[in-house]
């Protein structure tokens, strides 16, 4: 599903841009935004044995910015 987010439509760039991002240990967020969307998005990832890995997040929690 994750990929089906970033599909390049025929004809258009995606534009992607970082906005923010906060590392805190193991856990980072980063907020972004392209064309396809009105507005930014935000991945939550963790990293296990030294690899970063986009994780869900709860519906609850918040991000940091």
């Amino acid at each position: 599903n994750l990929q089906k987010m970033f599909a390049k439509p025929k004809g258009s760039e995606s534009n992607f841009k970082l906005i923010n991002e906060v590392i805190k240990g193991d856990v980072a967020w980063v907020k972004y935004s392209t064309s396809y969307d009105k507005t930014p998005g935000v991945f939550k990832l963790v990293k296990k044995d030294g690899v970063w890995k986009v994780t869900l997040r709860d519906p609850k929690e918040k991000a940091p910015f």
